[in-house]
């Protein structure tokens, strides 16, 4: 058992971590008021169209 747990486990901590940092910068984003929102959005493609 404790050896399953020991193949497991850093498989999923890894995943974990990897969803962490992904699902970081989303909540960020959608704790933004609407006119926040559109101003990064305004500003994004200012850049995009350089």
């Amino acid at each position: 058992m404790s050896v399953l747990a020991l193949l497991i486990l850093p498989s999923l901590l890894a995943w974990l971590v990897v969803i962490g940092v992904l699902a970081g910068p989303v909540a960020v984003y959608f704790m933004l008021d609407e006119s926040q929102r559109a101003r990064l959005r305004r500003i994004r493609r200012r850049q995009i169209g350089r």
